[in-house]
C-alpha cells in the first residue's frame, strides 16, 4: 500500500486531533495536565531556590535532593508496569493526586511557617519520588483508556506538547514569584494545581473509559526478559547510552540554580530564566523529533551524532563567559538533548515484540529517570570541588566518549525491528 501523500496525512492528523478533543474525558484529563505539570514545574524550581537557600549554596545538596527525588525510581520501575496493569487506573491517579498534592502542601506550610529545614525537604522528596515512580507508568497506561486504539499516537503526542509548553511556563512563572512572595506560596500553588487533576478525574464519565482486562498471572521472569532482550548488542548498546546522556548530560540543571547564583550572580529571576530557555529549547526539540519520526525511521548512526553534539555543545557550554551567550547556548542544548531522547524512545518501542514490550520500557524509564540520582549527585560533588563551569564540561565531554563508543559499538549494527532478533517471552 502506497503511503499518504503529506497533504492528505496531515489532514488526517488534524481530523484525529479533532476527534481526540471531542472525548469529554480526554478534554478533561489535558486541561488537568495543563494546570497540574504547570504547578509541578514551578514547584521544582521553587524546591531548588529552597534547597540552595537552606544549604548555604551548596550544590553537593542540591544533587542530593535530585537524588532522593528520583532514586526510588530505580528500585520501583521494575514493578510498577505491572501495577499499572492490575489497577483500577483512574482510581489510582485520583489517590496519588491527592497524595503529591498533600505533600506539596505540607512543604508550603513548613516554609510560611519558618520552620523547614534541609532534612525536611528531603524527606519530602524521597515520599513524593516513590510515589511518582508508581504513578507515572500508571498515568500514561491511563491515556489509552480515554481513546480509541486508533488515537493513542496523537494523545501521546499531545501530552508530550502539554509537558513541554508547561515546562516553558512554570519556570519562568517560579522565578519571577519567588524574587515578589518568596518560596511557600509556590509549594501551596502546586498543590492547589493538583486539585485540578483530581477533580478533572472525578468528573470522567466512567462508562465511557476503555478499561482492559487485569492480567491473571505474572511473567514467568522479569530478568529472564531482560536478559533475553538485552541480547541484542544494538538494543542494549542503545539503552547504555540514553542512561550516559541521563547522568552526563542531562544532569547539568540539577547546578542550574549554582551557575544563576555564583557564575553570574543573579537571582531567582535569572534562574528561572535559565531554565524557561532551556524547556523553549526542549519543546522545540521535541517537536522536531516528533516531526521526523513521521517520516523516518531513525538509524543508530543519526542516535549517536545527536549524543555527540549535545555533549561538544555542553563542553563550550561550560566555557562561555556571560549570562547571555550562556543562555543561547543552553536553548541549543535543549533541542538537542529532546531531540535525542523521543527518537531513542520510539526506536526502543518499535523495536521490540509487544509481549515484551513493557518490560523493556521500565529498563528504559530507568535508564532516563534512574540517571538523575546518579548524575544530579556526581554533578553536584565536581561542582562544589571544582565550580561549576568545570562539573558541566567534564559532563559534556564524557558524553561525547559515550557517544563515539556507541557508534563504533553499533557501526554496520542495526536494531531490530519487532520480532526481529528477538523471541516473545509471555513465560
Amino acid at each position: 500500500m502506497n503511503a499518504p501523500r503529506p497533504a492528505v496525512a496531515a489532514a488526517d492528523r488534524r481530523g484525529s486531533l479533532r476527534a481526540l478533543f471531542r472525548r469529554r474525558n480526554y478534554r478533561l484529563f489535558a486541561f488537568g495536565q495543563v494546570v497540574s505539570i504547570t504547578g509541578t514545574w514551578i514547584q521544582r524550581i521553587a524546591q531548588d531556590w529552597l534547597v540552595l537557600h537552606l544549604s548555604g549554596g551548596n550544590a553537593v545538596a542540591l544533587g542530593a535532593a535530585a537524588a532522593m527525588q528520583w532514586g526510588p525510581t530505580l528500585v520501583l520501575s521494575l514493578w510498577a508496569g505491572d501495577i499499572a496493569d492490575r489497577v483500577t487506573r483512574r482510581r489510582f491517579l485520583v489517590w496519588s493526586g491527592s497524595v503529591l498534592g498533600g505533600l506539596s502542601l505540607l512543604c508550603g506550610v513548613l516554609v510560611l511557617t519558618g520552620v523547614v529545614q534541609l532534612w525536611h525537604v528531603l524527606v519530602l522528596c524521597l515520599l513524593a519520588g516513590a510515589v511518582s515512580a508508581v504513578e507515572t507508568p500508571v498515568r500514561a497506561a491511563f491515556t489509552s483508556e480515554m481513546v480509541e486504539p486508533g488515537q493513542i499516537a496523537t494523545a501521546v503526542a499531545v501530552n508530550s506538547v502539554v509537558f513541554n509548553v508547561a515546562r516553558v511556563t512554570g519556570p519562568a512563572v517560579a522565578g519571577a514569584l519567588i524574587s515578589v512572595a518568596g518560596t511557600g506560596p509556590l509549594f501551596v500553588a502546586d498543590a492547589v494545581s493538583f486539585g485540578a487533576v483530581v477533580l478533572a478525574l472525578l468528573r470522567m464519565n466512567p462508562g465511557e473509559l476503555h478499561l482492559s482486562a487485569v492480567p491473571s498471572r505474572r511473567t514467568r521472569s522479569l530478568r529472564d526478559s531482560y536478559r533475553e532482550v538485552l541480547r541484542h548488542p544494538g538494543l542494549g548498546a542503545l539503552i547504555t547510552l540514553v542512561f550516559c546522556l541521563s547522568a552526563l548530560g542531562t544532569s547539568f540543571v540539577t547546578i542550574l540554580a549554582v551557575v544563576a547564583t555564583q557564575v553570574f550572580q543573579r537571582g531567582a529571576g535569572g534562574f528561572g530564566l535559565l531554565s524557561s530557555v532551556l524547556a523553549a529549547g526542549a519543546l522545540g526539540g521535541a517537536v522536531a523529533a516528533t516531526r521526523y519520526t513521521l517520516r523516518h525511521r531513525p538509524g543508530t548512526r543519526l542516535l549517536a551524532v545527536i549524543a555527540c553534539l549535545l555533549g561538544l555543545g555542553e563542553v563550550v557550554l561550560g566555557r562561555l563567559p556571560t549570562f547571555w551567550t550562556f543562555t543561547a547556548m543552553l536553548l541549543c542544548c535543549g533541542f538537542v538533548a529532546q531531540m535525542f531522547l523521543p527518537l531513542a524512545n520510539s526506536t526502543v518501542q518499535l523495536s521490540v515484540p509487544a509481549g515484551q514490550r513493557g518490560r523493556v520500557m521500565a529498563l528504559y524509564g530507568i535508564a532516563v529517570v534512574g540517571a538523575y540520582p546518579v548524575g544530579g549527585l556526581a554533578m553536584g560533588w565536581l561542582a562544589e570541588a571544582a565550580g561549576p563551569r568545570l562539573a558541566i564540561v567534564a559532563g559534556g565531554a564524557a558524553l561525547a566518549v559515550a557517544a563515539a563508543v556507541y557508534g563504533l559499538v553499533t557501526r554496520g549494527a542495526e536494531i531490530p525491528r519487532g520480532n526481529e532478533g528477538l523471541e516473545e517471552t509471555d513465560g
